[in-house]
């Protein structure tokens, strides 16, 4: 495989997980957001300390989307 095969490879797949991101956090589903991080994901929310875990990640992006309704 051609090295710009390999780009635009990992290029797609970046992408595609980047749509599922935005359409899991448009549903509002904290916990599938959480879970699209690796069991041992951590989260560095701006101006906070860092959030290691599912239970911890999901508890800041439920923030976000609160804070984003209000």
């Amino acid at each position: 495989m051609s090295a710009e095969a390999t780009s635009t490879s990992i290029r797609e797949v970046i992408e595609a997980r980047d749509r599922q991101f935005m359409e899991t956090f448009r549903r509002g589903d904290a916990e599938g957001l959480a879970a699209l991080y690796t069991t041992d994901g951590q989260a560095f929310p701006p101006n906070s300390e860092m959030a290691s875990g599912a239970q911890a990640i999901q508890a800041i992006w439920q923030g976000a989307m609160d804070a984003a309704c209000e």
